[in-house]
Order: structure tokens, then C-alpha cells, then sequence
């Protein structure tokens, strides 16, 4: 079972996205897909971040496209309707990982939860409930 989808919205920037996608292929952790969202990029923009993500030759890496720009959350609903992977994982396309941050995640994942609901940012934090609407900080 593929474990993370890991969404990178990208509009008009194809210079950090290449550190990003470095980044995910340093994990520690390699059960994973990538999605990168092009969110409307000019076409010569697009042109780049498709060759970017061809150059990789890494079949987990999927590019979709937005004909139009539509904005980083639609970029990464669009992402979490692609997904494969039995957790979703966020990464902006002018930020990078430390090798191990998959491997951190699913180490709190492992230790802390339920069949609830949960959201961990950045440190192993925990927003647990029934509902995602009514999610208090545990």
C-alpha cells in the first residue's frame, strides 16, 4: 500500500521546485508519490516544469495541470483528489525537507493515533476528534 501522497503546488516557478523535489527523493522514507500541481504557470514556465519533473525519470512523480491559475488551495484539492496514498503530506514548492521528515511522520503517526481524524504541522502535534470540525489539540 502506498503510504504518503506528497501534493507541491507550483504556479510560475520551476528554479526552487527543483530543491523541493530533491529534497523528497533524500527521504529516508520512499514509499511515496509525488503530485506536483502546475497551478496555470505561462506556457514557457510549464514548458520548464515539465522538463524539470521528466529529468528526474521517477515514475512517482506526477505532474497535473491547471489551464488557468486558480490559486494554491484549489492546486491542492486537485492533488488530494489524485492521491493514492493512505496519508497526505503539503510541501510548497520554494521549501525543502530534511531527509528524515517522512520517517518522523509516520514514527507520530505510528505512536499516536487512532481511527480519528488528525493533523500534524511541523512538530508532533496532534488535532484528534470525531469530526474534523470539531478538532481540539491533544
Amino acid at each position: 500500500m502506498l503510504l504518503f501522497s506528497i501534493i507541491i503546488p507550483v504556479f510560475n516557478r520551476e528554479q526552487a521546485l527543483r530543491s523541493a523535489l530533491e529534497s523528497v527523493l533524500s527521504q529516508t522514507m520512499q514509499n511515496y508519490e509525488v503530485l506536483i500541481i502546475d497551478d496555470g504557470s505561462s506556457p514557457a514556465i510549464a514548458a520548464k516544469i515539465q522538463h524539470l519533473v521528466d529529468s528526474f525519470e521517477d515514475t512517482r512523480f506526477k505532474l497535473l495541470r491547471h489551464k488557468i491559475n486558480k490559486n494554491g488551495a484549489a492546486a491542492r484539492n486537485t492533488g488530494i483528489h489524485a492521491a493514492s496514498g493512505q496519508y497526505i503530506c503539503f510541501l510548497d514548492s520554494d521549501d525543502y525537507w530534511l531527509p528524515n521528515k517522512l520517517e518522523l511522520v509516520f514514527n507520530c503517526i505510528k505512536t499516536k493515533i487512532s481511527d480519528e481524524y488528525f493533523l500534524i504541522h511541523h512538530h508532533c502535534l496532534l488535532y484528534t476528534s470525531p469530526s474534523p470540525r470539531d478538532a481540539t489539540l491533544s
